[in-house]
């Protein structure tokens, strides 16, 4: 995937698992980097997960997260809770809910979603352009 200079870079390039026994859960760590030179006020970012093991996918979770970020920073939030026991074969359908820069116009053409890192994003505007 070749990434626009001055983009807003949104992925998964780790995902944890926590717990023991029954009460163990894949955890993604979603992370936004901010090659722009100007500061973004609010992005919220929108993803579902799929988990596919043996030729069957199930959808093993939604999350919906709010980042701001300086130029040329990295914003890294976790905490989330899969309903699965295992971090592998998943990949995440994502959309942008609102991008704002802090002179308040809308920054939402900037983000690039990416298809490296742990759990591969995809844009889900992306799968409905011709």
């Amino acid at each position: 995937m070749r990434i626009p200079p001055s983009s807003i870079i949104v992925s998964v390039r780790r995902a944890y698992v926590f717990g023991q026994g029954r009460d163990r859960y894949c955890s993604p760590e979603i992370s936004v980097f901010n090659q722009a030179s100007k500061s973004i006020s609010i992005v919220m970012i929108a993803a579902e997960y799929t988990q596919t093991l043996n030729g069957v996918a199930k959808k093993v979770g939604n999350t919906h997260t709010r980042f701001n970020v300086d130029p040329g920073d990295t914003v890294v939030t976790g905490f989330y809770r899969l309903s699965t026991d295992t971090c592998d074969n998943i990949t995440a359908r994502a959309s942008v809910s609102v991008c704002l820069w802090r002179d308040r116009s809308e920054c939402h053409d900037r983000v690039v979603f990416s298809d490296s890192g742990q759990i591969p994003m995809q844009d889900t505007e992306a799968e409905t352009t011709p």
